[in-house]
């Protein structure tokens, strides 16, 4: 997760926090790294009461879908069960890497900037 470094700040500081149920994040099968830092993509799986659920997302309908791992592609069934109950149900937040590509510049001064982001008129690096 981010915070912000201060209330007059748009910086971002990273922050890492734990997890209440590790076993509710489901990574992706092809990432091989411990850390999984080459992980490009995972789900993180909720269980949550349905009137909590249309209170935090009044405009979202709740689907009912078939949840085999044969029709997921993987097997997301293992965070424990069905995704709907009588009372509650699952919620799943998705989580994607996006590559960007971006070309760091060194300036005379010995500064750096990304091209892209340079100013009219400062162009040259």
């Amino acid at each position: 997760m981010t915070k912000y470094s201060s209330d007059t700040s748009f910086d971002q500081e990273i922050r890492i926090k734990r997890m209440l149920n590790a076993l509710a994040v489901l990574w992706d099968p092809q990432a091989t790294e411990l850390d999984k830092s080459d992980a490009r993509f995972l789900f993180v799986i909720d269980r949550m009461d349905r009137e909590s659920f249309k209170e935090r997302w009044p405009k979202a309908t709740m689907a009912e879908f078939d949840d085999s791992p044969a029709s997921l592609g993987t097997d997301i069934t293992e965070a424990g069960g069905s995704w709907a109950g009588q009372d509650d149900m699952k919620v799943a937040e998705y989580w994607r890497k996006r590559s960007v590509k971006k070309m760091l510049g060194i300036r005379a001064d010995g500064s750096t900037q990304f091209v892209n982001d340079a100013k009219p008129g400062l162009s040259r690096l």
